[in-house]
């Protein structure tokens, strides 16, 4: 998956260095490491390495250099674990890669287990059509029966597009060649991605190392979780008629967002299956959602007819979600999966959180309203981006709000958004709600940013300005409890007109 980093102006590229145990793997990125200063590179991270030097989890480090379609080039170099037993965290890395550099022994025994990794490899990416970028290092050249570069292309049964780096990597022979040679081929990625979609298309950088580590034992933790063989877990649900296949952690790259973090949601989602149950949600839209033990599972509304077409989809919703900051609930994740007639469904996962009728008395909830409308208003100046402004969507977390409705990136965000404030509020207050204790948090939260207070000022009196309608006297009602500024003989008159009405 190709980021690119506003904050930095950097495109962000992953390669990944895979292939068997003992082949090398950590040895060309510790070697890059001492070849590049401190300048051009980050810091060599490698978590939980065992005394031996085997490496548990990934060894890290990024290097910058290179200016691709105007803006910055980092690279961030991940190598994985070569150990059978640690497969499913091998997978986990290759997932997330761009390039992918396979380092193999050269002599005929290490060949023939490379073949083996290599096998499973394609097998991974067959059924799919596509994958990282591919570049052979065939290590060990000083080895006394090594296979040179072109008999290794020949035992491995590699075509002629995929280039093969002889290497003696121990000694730093052929380990710069090598990155050189997969950071052109990400150049390559980067710049057919810019030139066919625009740099605007790229996503936010996904995570850094300690991010990525994370995500690593979370995934450890969901295969620990998992239920006792035998136990029954779906693998599919029926919705109006059609069985739509659940996403897993083997999904291939690029159907699952964030890429690494995403992969470690669907890892603990499948640890779940089991206890899968219908959880409707009502609001402006009727929606159906899988609630799979701590998380919230919902397909898209229809099937896209290729993989392609999907993936589009998807990464235009990331970019959505992006969108919200803080609004957007933490471990959210997309997936596609595709069902028996080869239609293809986009999955949003998320994690199960209360909704806000739950979480409070009467009182408490009325001033909570208050201030998850001033939040998604907020987000509709700041961001811009229209929501659903209503307490359905809406759910409280530990650190604010999540949202969890639609969201459009066009027309005039605010003006939506307070419109279905409008509607929201004047339902509620209709209810048991009370009205004024809500306008006194919500104003009391609009306060703290003026400019934002004065462009929600002046969309109701566009509003209030509907004399007759329903929307246009919710608005002067919300105008009248608006709390003025003192000395401000607009806000005075404001208010007196807005209660003569």
């Amino acid at each position: 998956m190709v980021w690119y980093d506003p904050k930095l102006q950097k495109v962000i590229v992953r390669v990944v260095y895979d292939g068997p145990a003992h082949a090398g793997k950590s040895t060309n990125v510790s070697q890059l490491a001492a070849a590049f200063t401190p300048l051009r590179r980050g810091a060599l991270i490698a978590p939980e390495e065992r005394d031996d030097g085997r490496t548990l989890f990934f060894d890290w480090l990024h290097l910058d250099g290179g200016i691709i379609a105007g803006h910055g080039l980092r690279c961030q170099l991940v190598t994985g674990p070569g150990q059978s037993m640690l497969a499913h965290r091998r997978w986990h890395l290759v997932g997330t890669a761009d390039v992918l550099v396979f380092v193999c022994d050269s002599t005929p025994e290490g060949l023939r287990e490379a073949r083996c990794s290599l096998e499973l490899l394609r097998a991974r990416y067959c059924d799919v059509g596509h994958g990282p970028a591919l570049v052979i290092q065939a290590n060990k050249q000083d080895a006394a029966d090594a296979l040179a570069p072109e008999e290794v292309a020949l035992a491995l049964d590699l075509g002629p597009d995929i280039p093969v780096v002889g290497a003696r990597a121990v000694a730093g022979i052929g380990v710069r060649e090598t990155a050189v040679v997969a950071i052109r081929a990400a150049a390559d990625i980067v710049q057919q991605l810019v030139l066919t979609k625009g740099i605007e298309a790229l996503e936010p950088p996904d995570e850094g190392a300690d991010a990525l580590l994370a995500d690593m034992k979370r995934l450890r933790a969901a295969r620990r979780a998992k239920p006792r063989r035998g136990a029954r877990s779906p693998r599919g649900l029926t919705v109006s008629g059609a069985t739509l296949p659940l996403p897993h952690a083997n999904l291939p790259e690029g159907y699952i967002w964030p890429a690494a973090r995403g992969r470690a949601i669907v890892e603990t989602l499948e640890s779940a299956y089991s206890e899968a149950r219908i959880h409707r949600r009502e609001g402006r839209h009727r929606r159906t959602v899988y609630r799979v033990g701590e998380l919230m599972l919902e397909p898209s509304v229809s099937a896209y007819e290729d993989g392609a077409s999907a993936r589009e989809a998807m990464s235009a919703l990331a970019r959505k979600k992006v969108r919200l900051g803080d609004l957007c609930a933490k471990d959210t994740a997309l997936a596609i999966t595709a069902d028996a007639e080869g239609r293809f469904w986009v999955w949003t996962i998320a994690p199960a959180l209360p909704e806000m009728e739950d979480v409070a008395g009467s009182a408490e909830r009325a001033e909570l309203l208050g201030r998850a409308f001033a939040v998604s208003l907020r987000a509709a100046y700041t961001r811009s981006v229209a929501l659903i402004a209503d307490p359905a969507w809406l759910a409280k977390t530990a650190e604010g709000f999540a949202y969890f409705g639609e969201i459009t990136l066009d027309g005039e965000p605010l003006k939506a958004t307070l419109a279905s404030m409008l509607e929201s509020s004047r339902r509620a207050a209709s209810g048991a709600v009370d009205f004024e204790r809500t306008a006194a948090a919500f104003w009391s939260a609009a306060n703290a940013d003026r400019p934002f207070e004065e462009a929600v000022r002046r969309a109701l009196e566009a509003f209030a300005a509907e004399d007759g309608s329903a929307r246009g006297s919710a608005a002067g009602r919300w105008l009248a409890l608006r709390a003025p500024h003192a000395g401000s003989q607009h806000d005075k008159v404001i208010v007196t007109s807005t209660l003569g009405r």
